[in-house]
């Protein structure tokens, strides 16, 4: 008898603790900055590209593309003053001047051209919200892609186009579009990425027409402005030293804490079983 209470409490110790585990994974707060060197837009400074935390880093830099997507991506990944440089403004987040520096086309918007902010982590994670600082009394539709590729993708979009279907032949995934960004400026954001898909590499993106998926609701192509102020992101696996862990490949959900619990639950269920079996005998 000592010895079936022993087993009932180890188990349940087990199934308890395995959905601590599990549910360790460690959460980052990313908020963009300045890097303090001035653009030739008055008043603002080129933004901060290098981030990091006790569990990664990022990387960011900025993209665009004409909105008819006949071309590549333009791309820039030391923020030296180029088109694509991304520019902080004050607290509202990150904006950018490929189609002129005054408002509302100072944010990443769909104006003239498709503009996005290209986001490289250290190792794979979740990305779980955004975050945008203004919005101009706009709309803020954004698309939302993520690498999946078997390859390191290039540290910039230069050489890939545009469209829907070259981002997939280069490696790249619509996680999908979301319609109407509210400003928050509180962790955590506005939430993304329903099924916990991970990557190294994802492009948050002002949405396109060619993005447009079966059952997209209140987003249009146009009039769609946006400074990115944040984002939040879990890791797929955490190291013992708090880190995270796992490498870039990507994946498509995050196991649930709940899965692994239910596991011991079920071991504890078939011990039940087994022990009224041997009573059943004697």
């Amino acid at each position: 008898m000592k010895n079936r209470v022993s087993l009932r409490a180890t188990l349940l110790a087990v199934a308890i603790g395995l959905g601590a585990v599990s549910g360790a994974q460690a959460a980052s707060t990313w908020v963009f900055s300045d890097s303090g060197a001035n653009t030739s837009n008055p008043g603002n400074n080129i933004a901060k590209t290098s981030y990091s935390t006790s569990e990664t880093t990022l990387n960011i830099s900025g993209a665009y593309a004409a909105n008819d997507n006949s071309g590549n991506w333009n791309t820039t990944t030391s923020n030296s003053g180029s088109s694509a440089t991304l520019v902080y403004y004050g607290g509202s987040g990150l904006g950018m001047n490929s189609d002129g520096n005054t408002s509302p086309n100072h944010a990443i918007d769909n104006n003239v051209n498709t503009e996005a902010v290209l986001l490289s982590f250290g190792q794979s994670v979740v990305l779980t919200s955004i975050g945008i600082g203004w919005n101009g009394g706009n709309d803020s539709d954004i698309s939302l892609f993520r690498y999946v590729g078997t390859s390191t993708p290039p540290a910039n979009l230069n050489t890939v186009g545009s469209s829907l279907t070259s981002m997939v032949s280069a490696g790249w995934e619509l996680v999908d579009n979301y319609a109407n960004l509210n400003v928050d400026t509180n962790a955590p954001f506005t939430s993304v990425n329903s099924a916990n898909s991970s990557s190294s590499w994802w492009l948050i993106s002002a949405f396109n027409n060619d993005y447009r998926q079966a059952g997209d609701s209140g987003i249009a192509h146009g009039n769609d402005y946006m400074k990115i102020y944040g984002v939040t992101s879990n890791c797929t696996i955490t190291n013992s030293n708090g880190s995270c862990g796992g490498g870039g490949t990507p994946s498509t959900s995050v196991p649930e804490p709940a899965s692994l619990a239910l596991v011991a639950i079920g071991m504890l269920g078939v011990a039940g079983v087994r022990r009224r079996k041997a009573t059943a005998a004697i």
